[in-house]
């Protein structure tokens, strides 16, 4: 507690010490009038700092950045978007690229993501899911993003944001707003444009169209932008070994990335009072590759067999609908009326293809160059080839050489030949074999027995007359790849309605703008598996047919007693099935936001919401995907007792004719009956006692009050609550298993999150400088505990294995706090001597720590804490915006020891709790720049990390897993670790024309 208190006097003392040393500076500037002031504003968590001369300034709690701003900077994903924010970085996931943002020690979905004020895809956020799942490459668990080019604004919000976000708000909000035909057509009704570039670090090719144009009461806009490029290079990407494969892999794996989005909008204005808009958004982002650092297979270097090689095929894919209608006319309620209606279909999909596709696949080889030519079997050179004997062994002779493996002898009889390959009409070689002495002859023989599929029409044949001497030669495989494949699919549906209303007013002395409003949304969540195996490249020598019976009824899948029932070619399978019961939940809310302007220098902010939220699970056996029975079996309601065996007729009977014994006999088999179907009906038993509805009432609040203590210093201060919903995984996923068990828990609480924030602003005509401390305090987070153990029972009424299944549950129990300070700044050059007119500094600096409890009460850090971290700008613009250019200095520091933390030391008997693999402290150096040789068109370019340095980010390196089979390296040796690192020095390069 004591270094607590320290560090909070720490804090508090450096924000004012910077404060007031630019205060000064700023106050001592007698040219400075009022009206300068106002030019420079600083509103935590809403619009903030707007200079004259700068298009976006922002305070260190919320950052607002234009679509000018983000072409600029040449942002093209969501890495790009928080570059240069202190405080922000992306949450990543390997295969899958990005997961969401991290903002004061949490990420994922405790940091809202919304497009056009609609709240996008969450992830699997269940530990549990995470646990048995996540680590596995399975499930594609991330949070949709959105295309750049759509943007017109993009607000990064720190701290807890619900009334304006709503529920995932608890560390902060990521906002995007969507550009309007109105942003092209300020100056002519018309407007053509067309941005292309490249970027090296990923090989990304992308172009973008935008159109828009009004005619008459109509205006419409169309962007259509493609992506095209591959996976992220790491240091060193081009020096490693490309077939390396498993967890000891240098080399990111390769990923073939495709992202089409298409933007349109048209709306209607019959006058000024009213408008009708019309918006279609959609976005697909595709990854197709291979996972080479896949651990569940044997690795192998150049030249040697393999067995399969996963293939992935990963789509991100949103589909948004709204109308809106738009009332200008001001009367007693509002001066702004919007009423909206938006569907939105998010799919997030994993397909995964387990198979050998190699030249050397073990299924599919033919080192004799066995072929079938005019409907004979001959080698490589056209000849039949034949059986000899060398040294005493029975050898296969083709192509003139002696062939010891890559062969079999198969009975004509025991075969059936695809006569659509095979010349059935005519006779075919047998080779018969003699042995003792060993006599070896040829024959020919005729296909005798014949069989026609009546639903393909495809004839088969065999030799019915063949006997064990008898045999052709044939390649020794199965000669098909069997492909062992996956496809999860993970839904969420969202209709939702917007009441938003404004109103402008005077009461008394005070200024009053207040928003308000009302909105309902729907979102159902599923979760569809399919999985199977199926055949690929098949090989004339393949068994086409699964033969007949010795009644001559034709074998099916489910009836063939051999193996061939697990023949991937004649009997392929799907399953499909789900690991969580769909559901449906109800958000409704009411919020109230009201700026007050109490005088000249002081005014507040403040805003209320209420959300009632309501879970519907919709599980509905035979029509949703199926629950796997021993998923849920026996979990709450027990599995019926063993009703013992069936009556003897020769015990206490007189026999079979008894009448007594035939009484019992069907007295048992009816309680039989009724026993099985009570096993059957368990499973869904047990999910509708914990498939229960839920309802939840939550209230949000912020005040933030604002003292211009001087024409040159502000004082702002914000309190505000944020709360996070469970998510439906953590609430509804249930998994049985000897090793693990996971129960659902429907009564968890949501999560909340209280910020308290103090900024200092020091402002004049040289620029701003603000200092913010904040403190953010976390209660009831979701927990994943171990409850103990317990004796579920088997279908007999006995143990369900030889030890106790092992219970964990999702429950309320952690509580967290984030403390730290921030320094946002920015000085205009020119305004201290003409001679460097264009240029300005900035810098932005953050220093938070976070613990958070544990289980056994320890308080251990948060990982999702970012280490210190700073950057200094230095840019240039053009009087007349002709070029320009920006060097950006950004400097990280390590990630300590005691400032990390791994959840699995225990179980891996580490030595301490601190996290192995953490980023040390760098510094990177990145240049951009622009030219416009005309008014229609401007190129950029961009180089970054400069110095080409190598260095780990702590949000790569913390997603090294300790289990599972993707993500990992090599936990002795450190082998693998740079596939983790980022791009060496690398470049972009744009150009826009518009017209």
């Amino acid at each position: 507690m004591q270094n607590k208190s320290l560090y909070f006097r720490y804090n508090v003392l450096a924000i004012c010490v910077l404060g007031t040393m630019q205060s000064i500076a700023a106050y001592a500037d007698d040219d400075n009038t009022k009206d300068k002031a106002q030019e420079a504003t600083v509103v935590l968590d809403t619009i903030t700092v707007v200079l004259d001369k700068n298009t976006q300034n922002q305070s260190t709690s919320n950052t607002l950045k234009n679509a000018k701003e983000l072409s600029k900077q040449m942002v093209s994903d969501s890495r790009d978007l928080v570059r240069y924010e202190t405080g922000v970085t992306v949450v990543e996931t390997g295969r899958f690229g990005a997961s969401g943002y991290s903002i004061r020690g949490v990420d994922e979905n405790r940091v809202a993501i919304n497009i056009d004020g609609l709240r996008q895809a969450e992830t699997l956020s269940s530990q549990g899911f995470k646990e048995l799942f996540e680590g596995y490459g399975n499930f594609n668990n991330t949070r949709n993003s959105v295309e750049i080019e759509n943007v017109k604004l993009a607000t990064i919000t720190k701290g807890a944001d619900s009334v304006a976000s709503g529920s995932g708000a608890l560390g902060g909000a990521v906002g995007f707003k969507t550009k309007e035909a109105s942003d092209f057509l300020t100056k002519k009704d018309w407007h053509i444009g067309y941005k292309t570039g490249y970027a090296s670090a990923n090989n990304q090719k992308f172009g973008s169209l935008s159109l828009a144009g009004r005619l008459g009461k109509f205006d419409a806009l169309l962007i259509a932008t493609r992506r095209d490029g591959h996976e992220l290079e790491n240091y060193g990407y081009d020096s490693y070994d490309p077939l390396v494969q498993g967890r000891t892999r240098e080399k990111t794996d390769p990923y073939h990335i495709v992202q089409d989005s298409t933007l349109l909008k048209v709306g209607f204005e019959p006058n000024e009072n009213h408008r009708f808009d019309v918006s279609v958004d959609n976005t697909e982002r595709t990854s197709k590759g291979h996972d080479f650092s896949y651990v569940l297979r044997p690795s192998h270097v150049v030249n040697y067999k393999e067995d399969a090689l996963r293939h992935t095929n990963d789509q991100s894919k949103r589909n948004a609908f709204s109308f809106t209608y738009t009332n200008l006319q001001p009367n007693i309620l509002w001066d702004e009326a919007k009423v909206r209606f938006t569907k939105q279909d998010i799919t997030t999909k994993a397909r995964t293809d387990d198979y050998c596709d190699g030249s050397d696949c073990g299924s599919i080889s033919n080192p004799l160059g066995l072929q079938v030519i005019n409907g004979k079997i001959v080698d490589k050179n056209g000849n039949e080839p034949s059986i000899v004997e060398v040294d005493g062994s029975l050898v296969a002779q083709a192509n003139g050489q002696i062939y010891r493996t890559g062969y079999k002898t198969q009975r004509p009889d025991q075969y059936w030949f695809d006569c659509s390959i095979i010349d059935c009409n005519q006779t075919i070689t047998v080779h018969q074999i003699e042995r003792y002495p060993t006599v070896i002859s040829t024959k020919q023989v005729a296909l005798d027995k014949t069989y026609q599929d009546p639903t393909t029409g495809k004839t088969y044949a065999q030799v019915n007359s063949a006997t064990y001497k008898d045999s052709v030669i044939i390649p020794n495989n199965a000669g098909y790849n069997e492909n062992l494949w996956s496809d999860r699919d993970l839904n969420t549906d969202t209709k939702q309605i917007n009441l938003d209303f404004k109103k402008y007013a005077t009461l008394g002395n005070t200024d009053h703008r207040l928003a308000y409003g009302a909105n309902y949304n729907i979102t159902d969540k599923s979760m569809v598996n399919k999985a199977g195996a199926s055949a690929l490249d098949v090989k004339w020598w393949t068994n086409p047919f699964l033969g007949l019976d010795s009644l001559g009824k034709p074998w099916t899948c489910a009836t063939i007693p051999t193996a061939d029932k697990w023949n991937s070619n004649l009997c392929p399978t799907e399953n499909t099935f789900s690991f969580l019961i769909p559901v449906k939940t109800k958000d409704s809310s009411l919020y109230l936001t009201d700026k007050v302007k109490l005088s000249d220098r002081l005014s507040v902010d403040l805003g209320y919401r209420y959300n009632k939220i309501k879970y519907q699970p919709n599980y509905i056996a035979g029509e949703t995907a199926k629950i796997p029975d021993d998923m849920v079996k026996g979990l709450f309601i027990p599995l019926p007792q063993d009703i013992g065996g069936a009556p003897k007729y020769w015990e206490g009977y007189m026999g079979s004719t008894d009448p007594k014994y035939i009484e019992a006999l069907k007295a048992y088999n009816e309680k039989k009956a009724l026993h099985q179907q009570a096993i059957k009906d368990n499973p869904a038993q047990n999910i509708a006692y914990f498939a229960q509805p839920k309802s939840h009432l939550q209230h949000s609040y912020s005040i933030a009050p604002t003292l211009d203590a001087t024409d040159n210093i502000r004082l702002q201060a914000k309190y505000a609550k944020g709360f996070r919903m469970p998510t439906v995984d953590e609430m509804y996923f249930t998994f049985q298993h000897p090793d693990i068990t996971i129960l659902p828990n429907v009564d968890l609480k949501p999560e909340i999150a209280k910020t308290k924030e103090l900024a200092l602003t020091a402002h004049g005509k040289y620029g701003f400088i603000t200092g913010s401390v904040f403190d953010t305090k976390y209660d009831d987070f979701i927990d994943f505990v171990y409850l103990g153990s317990k004796d579920l029972g088997n279908i007999h009424g006995g143990q369900a294995s030889s030890r106790n299944y092992p219970l964990y549950q999702s429950v309320n129990r952690q509580s967290a706090k984030v403390k730290g300070f921030e320094i946002n700044s920015r000085l205009d050059m020119g305004s201290l001597t003409p001679s460097l007119q264009g240029f300005n500094v900035s810098y932005k600096y953050t220093h938070q720590k976070g613990r958070v409890q544990t289980p056994d009460a320890d308080e251990v850090p948060m990982n999702a804490i970012q280490p210190n971290t700073s950057v200094i700008g230095v840019g240039y613009d053009d009087d007349g915006g002709k070029f320009g250019g920006n060097l950006y200095v950004t400097r990280v520091g390590e990630k300590k020891a005691e400032d990390s933390y791994n959840i699995f030391w225990k179980e891996e008997k580490a030595p301490n709790s601190f996290a192995k693999w953490r980023s040390d402290g760098y510094t990177t150096l990145d240049l951009t720049g622009y030219y416009k040789p005309t008014k229609n068109i401007t190129l950029q370019a961009g180089v970054y990390n400069l110095t080409n340095r190598k260095y780990l980010t702590w949000d790569s390196a913390r997603s090294i897993r300790s289990f599972g089979t993707s993500n990992l390296i090599d936990k002795t040796t450190g082998l693998g670790i740079n596939r983790f690192y980022a791009p060496e020095r690398n470049f972009k390069v744009g150009a826009e024309f518009v017209f």
